[in-house]
């Protein structure tokens, strides 16, 4: 499993991917589940999102009326991070 140091550091460099395609983002929220290796990442305060896309890279971008409200990785640990020892 990923360190969860590293796998935050990686949610911030798709933060700020992500925020070019959300304008106006104040808040970000990033957390991360080592037993289950999955990354969450919200935009603004977290909410309940009423739609979803999981896209062939494992990534799922949830949006709420409309708008990518955030997104979650699935294994995310395959991205290249060293395993944890």
């Amino acid at each position: 499993m990923a360190a969860a140091a590293e796998v935050i550091s990686l949610a911030k460099v798709f933060a700020r991917a992500a925020t070019r395609l959300v304008p106006g983002v104040e808040a970000l929220e990033a957390r991360y589940d080592r037993e289950a290796d999955v990354l969450y990442v919200s935009f603004g305060s977290p909410g309940e999102a009423d739609d979803a896309e999981l896209t062939d890279e494992d990534i799922v971008l949830r949006y709420r009326a409309g708008k990518l409200v955030g997104f979650t990785v699935l294994r995310a640990s395959r991205f290249g991070l060293e395993a944890e020892k």
